[in-house]
């Protein structure tokens, strides 16, 4: 039997290749002619298909030596034995002879292509004539056959004859390297581990992972049964909750097991089923965003519903998931000015528990000229249907009826009354014209978080309601409603004064800031003439000017006289008396209070009210 072994420098290396032939396959026919003449020098030659990447060795059994030897060459080529060759070695006969009967180890390194064929030829490179040399035999007694192998030598000519030809290839590749990263999640009685592939899978293809783990308190390491596959996680289940474990991984290809991962440690635990507690929202709006604030009791994600109602609507994406974080901050752009959102906050712990906040508005900034809204109402109104919208703020209301078919879709209504005594100290009345108590409205309509709609298909009905006090001293037949156009004051087309009714109705196919205003009457039922410009040197009456509670929010002609009163007295400074009580207000009545040893905290009670009435 002539054998040949490809094999790894490793003794342990695992066979990969197994040819037997028998004596119908001899390649004798290789070195002849059809007339019997040498001519390759091949004396043996088989093809086979890699399935490693490298070898590094071949061994040839050698046994006692019977006849003169030849010079040999072994190699490898690329393709059949014609091929381009790999590698080679070639050994003289007084080499050959000083080997021991066994296996002789001969160094030879070739790269090879996985799945693509290779030859091993061994060559004649010179012989003595009329001479034969048994190369390898398993029974010396016979002669040609029965497994005896033998080349043959008489001149120019040569015959092989062969018998069970053998050779096994064993490749030179290694085990691979470790795996890297190794990372574990803790769960309710498991742990879930994830990996990166080692750096070298040893020139072979993966074919497993091996998971093992332990007690962190304990020696012995146990296997987790999880099938093979080369993916790189495992969830290894059936733990303890409450115990430290530890974890590695080791890679396995053809050649066999790598080193090992290093050890990461976790502590299965019992499931979490408490959502965060959400606390401290806030909102801090500009004019088309707004930064929303708020803190968990735990780690745990960041998510903000909004919308122009509590239904909501629209949903920011969720943030801080990697790291979760207990101080949360969300910012939502593409907003419209001067309008009221609805907004709620969720949060996410990493069980998956979710934590809902309670219903929040803000308006954001940019009302006309940067009045604040003091109080405000928003309806969604079906275009189907139409509807009506109505603000009642203590007495002063403003009523919106909406047609049905007034838009393609249905509208988002806001109403929003704007603290008078800012918005006049910016955009005054015209000329001859005074506010009605605090009736400044900025009216707005939505199809969506980020649409805003400034005309109709059919008009809109807004209706304002006053009180008889709004309109002492006033000519009640002048009352009408304006809009404000961006540089003035325009009187709304076809108003009704309803004087019974105490209300003022106007139409219009447009929003935008509007206000009730009307001229004075030149004389009053307290017996003085009001002067157009609202100034007067003093106050002449015979009954009490100031009979109630006055503070922020209350409007109505005494509240202008109070006005008139200071700014005679030199402690209320704006332009124009507008009958609303706000924060210009409140400030000249402190510093009328503290100029006259009352206590200044800006509301007209009855010391304040007894000497403002004493005064002439």
């Amino acid at each position: 039997m002539f054998l040949f072994f490809l094999c790894a420098s490793h003794v342990d290396a695992a066979m990969i290749l197994d040819i037997s032939q028998d004596h119908a396959n001899e390649i004798s026919p290789i070195g002849l002619d059809p007339n019997g003449e040498f001519l390759e020098n091949i004396a043996y030659a088989q093809t086979f298909t890699a399935t490693h990447t490298k070898v590094d060795q071949v061994s040839i059994y050698k046994q006692s030596t019977i006849g003169t030897p030849p010079n040999i060459k072994i190699s490898i080529k690329d393709g059949l034995p014609s091929g381009t060759e790999l590698a080679s070695a070639e050994y003289t006969y007084s080499q050959w002879n000083a080997f021991a009967d066994g296996w002789v180890n001969i160094p030879l390194v070739a790269t090879l292509v996985q799945g693509s064929t290779y030859s091993l030829v061994v060559d004649v490179v010179s012989y003595t004539n009329n001479s034969y040399y048994r190369i390898n035999t398993d029974n010396p007694n016979n002669s040609y056959g029965g497994g005896v192998m033998y080349i043959r030598y008489g001149g120019p000519t040569f015959s092989i004859y062969q018998s069970d030809m053998t050779f096994r290839i064993y490749h030179a590749d290694i085990v691979p390297g470790s795996p890297v990263s190794l990372g574990a999640t803790a769960g309710d009685t498991q742990v879930s581990l994830s990996w990166g592939a080692p750096t070298s899978n040893g020139g072979t293809a993966l074919s497993d992972y091996l998971v093992e783990y332990k007690l962190s308190s304990s020696g012995v390491w146990s296997t987790y049964s999880d099938g093979v596959s080369t993916g790189t996680s495992a969830t290894v289940t059936g733990l303890t909750n409450g115990l430290s474990y530890d974890f590695r991984v080791s890679a396995i290809n053809i050649i066999g097991t790598g080193a090992t991962s290093t050890t990461t440690i976790a502590t299965p635990v019992s499931p979490d089923s408490t959502a965060p507690v959400i606390s401290s929202v806030s909102a801090s709006a500009t004019s088309t965003s707004v930064d929303i604030s708020w803190t968990t009791d735990e780690n745990s994600s960041s998510r903000v519903d909004y919308g122009l109602t509590s239904s909501y609507g629209t949903s920011t994406s969720e943030t801080n998931t990697s790291p979760r974080v207990t101080s949360h901050t969300v910012t939502v752009g593409s907003l419209i000015e001067c309008t009221t959102y609805h907004f709620r906050v969720r949060s996410i712990d990493g069980a998956t528990n979710q934590g809902t906040g309670s219903d929040n508005t803000f308006i954001t900034d940019g009302c006309e000229s940067s009045a604040t809204v003091v109080e405000t109402e928003v309806e969604e109104v079906p275009t189907a249907t139409g509807g009506t919208v109505e603000l009642d703020d203590s007495g002063e209301t403003i009523t919106l009826v909406v047609p049905a078919g007034f838009s393609g879709t249905d509208i988002n209504f806001q109403i929003n009354k704007l603290n008078a005594d800012e918005l006049v100290t910016e955009i005054p009345p015209p000329s001859s014209k005074f506010l009605i108590g605090g009736h400044v409205y900025e009216l707005n309509a939505l199809s969506g978080v980020s649409t805003e709609v400034t005309t109709f298909d059919e008009d809109l009905t807004i209706t304002l309601a006053y009180q008889n006090s709004d309109i002492v001293g006033k000519n009640e037949e002048t009352l009408a409603i304006y809009y404000w156009n961006g540089s003035s004051w325009i009187q709304t087309d076809s108003c009704i004064v309803n004087q019974s009714g105490n209300t003022v109705s106007c139409r219009t196919n447009h929003f935008t800031v509007f206000s009730l205003l009307g001229e004075n009457e030149r004389h009053t039922t307290y017996g003085y003439v009001m002067p157009k410009t609202q100034t007067i040197p003093s106050v002449v009456v015979s009954t009490p000017l100031f009979t109630r509670y006055l503070k922020i929010g209350s409007s109505g002609n005494d509240v202008r006289l109070l006005q008139l009163k200071l700014k005679n007295l030199g402690y209320f400074t704006h332009p124009v008396a507008t009958g609303y009580f706000g924060p210009i207000t409140r400030d000249a009545v402190k510093k009328f209070q503290s100029a006259n040893n009352i206590q200044s905290i800006g509301v007209v009670g009855p010391l304040t009210r007894a000497l403002l009435n004493s005064l002439k």
